[in-house]
């Protein structure tokens, strides 16, 4: 399948968690990876996306806003990651923030294209070559 390709009836890539507290950004990062074939779950806070990814093992990513309400944001997320989580890979946005300041996660700017998320993501989930 190319990176613009949908997914065949039935086949779903891999699962990734969506975290953005502004619902029409959300939405269609949502759709976009859907349509795409990720399997898509989706939180509102860093706190609710805790909840989720304590409850499912199956999330291979996380592509997460930075600024966002409650009582972390996504950067605090993806340390949280690292700890509890290493093997989710972790893509952050935010429109107010340099790109050095990302906690080593990768990073793109607001405003993104959805073919730009989508890329990045992918190439996160693409497995290492065996050494």
């Amino acid at each position: 399948m190319s990176n613009g390709a949908t997914a065949s009836q039935g086949e779903r890539l891999s699962s990734v968690l969506v975290v953005e507290d502004d619902f029409l950004v959300r939405a269609v990062a949502v759709a976009h990876l859907e349509e795409r074939g990720f399997s898509v779950v989706e939180a509102q806070t860093a706190d609710e996306a805790m909840v989720i990814l304590s409850d499912d093992r199956s999330i291979a990513a996380v592509f997460s806003d930075v600024q966002m309400p409650g009582s972390m944001d996504g950067i605090a997320l993806a340390r949280w990651l690292a700890r509890t989580c290493p093997k989710v890979k972790v893509l952050l946005t935010s429109g107010m923030m340099d790109p050095d300041q990302s906690a080593g996660c990768r990073f793109i700017a607001k405003p993104y294209s959805l073919e730009e998320m989508e890329r990045v993501l992918r190439s996160l989930l693409v497995p290492l070559p065996e050494s």
